[in-house]
């Protein structure tokens, strides 16, 4: 995770849509105290089952979707491909919540889908230009930012198209 390099030390991160726990488990390595988040139950039990003991009492799972979330205020929000997953109705709402609770120098990492991903048919998914991620990083300072597009085989051999914006970016104020 390339935000991790740039804080002094551990804190509190938020991995939001934590999946498979990837991003989470390196956090707890690390020393962080995560609040990690999905809205699918098995993915946090299997997260549950991964954590080592001595690394659980750093660790809070909630089960809970996107439009839904109360987020604690954190030094970090981790976003690893789950913002787009965000239904468009909801997202400017959520995305206000994330800016929010991010303190001062505070970083958001994470992934948006731009408007030529493969995905961007799909009307509960959230996708941006540009010019649009430009718009919702106004309240930061971006550390790093690369638009990527790529063609992937996806498990069962289907290709997918991808078209996403990386970002790592500190909280101005």
């Amino acid at each position: 995770m390339k935000a991790l390099a740039l804080f002094d030390g551990p804190g509190l991160a938020v991995d939001l849509g934590c999946g498979s726990g990837i991003d989470t488990l390196e956090l707890l390595r690390q020393g962080w105290r995560v609040v990690a988040i999905d809205s699918e139950p098995q993915a946090l039990a299997w997260l549950e089952r991964a954590v080592p003991p001595a690394w659980q009492a750093r660790l809070e799972m909630r089960q809970a979707m996107f439009e839904a979330i109360e987020l604690p205020a954190c030094d970090l929000v981790n976003a690893s491909a789950s913002l787009p997953f965000c239904a468009p109705a909801h997202f400017d709402l959520f995305w206000g919540k994330i800016v929010m609770v991010l303190g001062r120098n505070g970083r958001f990492a994470g992934h948006f889908f731009g408007d030529r991903d493969g995905w961007s048919d799909n009307p509960q998914m959230t996708f941006h230009t540009a010019g649009q991620v430009q718009t919702l990083l106004a309240d930061f300072e971006i550390e790093w930012l690369e638009e990527k597009e790529y063609e992937q085989e996806r498990p069962g051999g289907e290709w997918k198209h991808w078209h996403l914006f990386e970002v790592v970016a500190r909280k101005r104020s």
